[in-house]
């Protein structure tokens, strides 16, 4: 990859996209990529309108011309394999996002108690602090909850989804030294 154009990936999605750390690095998310985009182009096809030949049919066939038939046919569903690559994606990303998330309110709710610690030490008093501090972290709690089981419940199989958000959590979790 280009240099800019690593830049710029590397901004619009954080650091793990410039240090290789995100999804798109595991092999089975990019089969799952693959199998859904192929498995979308062959619905795409599938539910295209047919051609069909324009009367007066000429004695090459080469070179008959063919109109379009009226209408897309969206009515035929997208196949299962479908589905569940794409369920796994979602369910990949959404395990290491949670991962990265844990990560980080891990980090910053040691450093308010260390805070709280330290003001406690030098007898501030921190009775309303603490108040809020348990108040945000229910309200982040709560609403961290509602997104995943919102998320979830948008991804068409649950089992495949579910499979890729275990596997998208444990991703990084053992990371090789350089050298």
């Amino acid at each position: 990859m280009r240099p800019s154009l690593s830049r710029l990936f590397g901004s619009i999605v954080g650091p793990a996209a410039a240090w290789g750390e995100g999804p798109w690095r595991a092999k089975t998310v990019r089969i799952a990529v693959l199998v859904t985009l192929l498995g979308v182009g062959w619905w795409l096809r599938d539910v295209a309108p047919a051609r069909e030949p324009v009367s007066g049919a000429v004695a090459d066939t080469r070179s008959v011309e063919s109109a379009p038939a009226p209408g897309w046919d969206f009515s035929r569903p997208l196949p299962a394999y479908v589905r569940w690559s794409a369920s796994y994606v979602g369910g990949f990303f959404l395990g290491w996002l949670f991962r990265r998330f844990l990560r980080l309110a891990v980090a910053l709710t040691a450093l308010v108690i260390m805070a709280l610690g330290v003001g406690k030490y030098l007898g501030w008093d921190s009775s309303a602090t603490e108040e809020k501090f348990r108040s945000g972290a229910a309200w982040v709690e709560q609403e961290a909850d509602e997104a995943r089981d919102y998320l979830t419940g948008v991804l068409p199989s649950t089992a495949t989804a579910g499979v890729g958000g275990w596997l998208g959590f444990r991703r990084g979790r053992h990371r090789r030294e350089p050298g």
